[in-house]
């Protein structure tokens, strides 16, 4: 009977992790894709 919540506290932690860290691989796929968007209209103009 213990072991049951001790898994679900297990199972909703890794979940947090893996939300965490997906959205931090998000955010730099962002920034990546999105830097030459950023840049190339400066470098038209100039």
């Amino acid at each position: 009977m213990p072991l049951y919540p001790d898994y679900h506290a297990q199972k909703k932690e890794d979940s947090a992790r893996i939300f965490l860290y997906s959205t931090i691989f998000l955010s730099i796929i962002m920034r990546t894709l999105y830097q030459p968007a950023v840049h190339s209209p400066c470098l038209c103009q100039n």
